[in-house]
């Protein structure tokens, strides 16, 4: 299993850049056996590269998307690869390292008879995979965030 960030094509993106907030994440999911299996199960969260500075958000949860407002799961018609777009919030930037981590799990799912037939003889129906980890830099923004006064009138808010 190999997870990267990617564009809407599935397409790695080979040198990411950091990401500001309300900026959109896309991370891939891709098995390294295209036409044999499918990806199933699928769970994801983002959490803090600095313990405790934010609490860990789950964002697919055994392969449901937890909150559709700001996540979007994506996965290609053979199964064999998944691509989850989520927007990236103000919590995340709490971090002080200015990271975040992508982490979660998948299993595989076999389309062949044969590759069922060996899941049934090892008395497992689905193949676990190894978990992935991601780092992702972060972009903060000017002290004064997202709201920024271009004039030097005096506004009510």
């Amino acid at each position: 299993l190999t997870a990267y960030q990617c564009k809407n094509d599935y397409s790695a993106i080979s040198n990411p850049t950091q990401k500001p907030q309300g900026s959109t994440l896309s991370v891939c999911l891709e098995t390294d056996k295209l036409s044999s299996v499918s990806l199933r199960d699928v769970s994801m969260g983002i959490s803090p590269f600095t313990s405790g500075s934010f609490k860990a958000t789950p964002i697919i949860t055994s392969g449901n998307v937890v909150n559709t407002v700001l996540t979007q799961y994506f996965p290609d018609p053979n199964g064999s690869r998944i691509q989850i777009r989520t927007v990236l919030v103000s919590r995340y930037f709490f971090d002080p390292s200015n990271t975040i981590v992508i982490s979660g799990k998948a299993n595989y799912e076999y389309y062949s008879q044969s590759g069922r037939r060996l899941r049934i003889m090892q008395s497992v129906e689905d193949e676990y995979m190894p978990p992935f980890v991601l780092k992702i830099e972060l972009k903060k923004a000017n002290e004064a965030g997202i709201f920024q006064l271009s004039s030097s009138a005096s506004y009510n808010l």
